[in-house]
């Protein structure tokens, strides 16, 4: 198997993790060789954990891609931040591994969805919870012979997430909150579930006044897979009744 050479944009928070859990996993497969970000001590520490010589150390990504040949860039920054990232890594045509959520908003995901068709390289958003004890065991259910055919799907996400307990005042401010909360994993699991691709989707997304986010806080959704499961799907930030979370 060929070993690929793969740079990491961000090197704090869970970029930290990346370098120290889950990259190292795949060395057998892809060498990281640089890696990127502002903070010095961050940079530090994830490059120490990847083996990653001086050389390949940067506070800039742009300076990082300009200077390095590699097959694929893994992006693991603030979800603002990931449009200009995206696109300086396409323009090199590498391919892009990405910490979920894909953006901040609506538009920037649509933003990303452009790049990467116009640039016509491979995208993918890290998804990690296919593979936990609750969803192999509901699988090995669903698959029974017995079970028959899925003909929908029901998911349902409600929280009260105030500012202390939504993990940070940061998260009532981001324009569409199901975006960053999760949706992506809901919406992957709903594939892996129906074993079929999205085909449609139609819904609405609604903020209440007395929130204390800035944006919208609730979905409801339905959408029609590609053979022919139909699903259901709401998020809410701000329930007040039972809970249903992570």
């Amino acid at each position: 198997m060929r070993r690929h050479r793969g740079v990491l944009i961000g090197a704090g928070g869970f970029a930290g993790s990346w370098a120290r859990d889950f990259l190292p996993t795949f060395l057998d497969r892809i060498e990281i060789v640089a890696i990127a970000d502002i903070h010095p001590g961050a940079l530090a520490r994830s490059a120490d954990a990847l083996r990653i010589p001086e050389a390949g150390r940067f506070r800039s990504y742009d300076a990082m891609i300009d200077a390095v040949e590699a097959d694929a860039c893994f992006i693991v920054i603030p979800p603002a931040l990931r449009p200009d990232a995206v696109r300086t890594a396409a323009s090199r045509g590498m391919a892009v591994f990405c910490e979920k959520p894909v953006a901040a908003s609506w538009s920037q995901t649509l933003e990303i969805a452009e790049i990467v068709h116009d640039m016509g390289i491979r995208f993918a958003v890290v998804q990690n919870y296919r593979l936990t004890n609750r969803i192999l065991a509901l699988e090995s259910v669903i698959q029974r012979p017995e079970m028959g055919s899925i003909n929908t799907i029901q998911a349902r996400m409600a929280v009260n997430y105030t500012i202390d307990t939504a993990g940070g005042a940061f998260r009532h401010q981001i324009p569409d909150a199901m975006i960053y909360e999760g949706a992506e994993h809901h919406l992957d699991q709903f594939r892996n579930l129906a074993g079929a691709d999205g085909s449609w989707v139609q819904g609405v997304q609604w903020g209440q006044p007395w929130s204390t986010f800035g944006g919208n806080t609730c979905v409801a959704l339905i959408a029609g897979m590609t053979n022919g499961v139909i699903v259901q799907f709401e998020m809410n930030h701000v329930e007040r009744g039972h809970q249903n979370g992570w």
